[in-house]
């Protein structure tokens, strides 16, 4: 798989949260200092699965409100400029094989198991369905 490397304009991570929830739900204070420690996590691990703990602050109901905000990723939702510009970014080719162009976005660390990062832009890679499914909801592990 090639580096992809995420442009300085892209959304804030925070930013994208607070979309994806629009006027529905509103972050608390607590919540936005938990995520804003979850994403420099991710960073400084450089999104090694092996180097990051799901957080317990995200778990239960409030886990559930992050996996489903993921869907305003699609077309027409309020995360589909965040879709495109992430598909833009590898290209005509998927990442991981070279192959097929890239219609799905996978989940580096899996939503189920890290809701936190579910709209997280560097967790967020553009790929091929058939790579998609591959990966499943594996973490870590070198599947080609």
């Amino acid at each position: 798989m090639r580096h992809v490397d995420f442009p300085d304009n892209m959304i804030a991570p925070l930013d994208a949260v607070k979309k994806a929830f629009g006027s529905t739900r509103n972050l608390t204070s607590q919540e936005e200092a938990d995520l804003q420690a979850a994403f420099d996590s991710y960073d400084r691990a450089s999104g090694r699965g092996d180097a990051i703990s799901p957080s317990v602050n995200f778990a239960g109901g409030l886990g559930t409100d992050f996996r489903n905000a993921y869907s305003q990723t699609y077309e027409k939702r309020r995360l589909a400029t965040l879709r495109e510009q992430i598909k833009a970014l590898v290209g005509n080719r998927c990442p991981r094989c070279g192959g097929s162009r890239p219609g799905t976005l996978d989940h580096h660390l899996p939503k189920s198991d890290y809701p936190e990062f579910a709209v997280y832009p560097k967790n967020l890679l553009a790929c091929c369905q058939e790579c998609n499914g591959k990966k499943g909801q594996c973490v870590g592990a070198r599947l080609w």
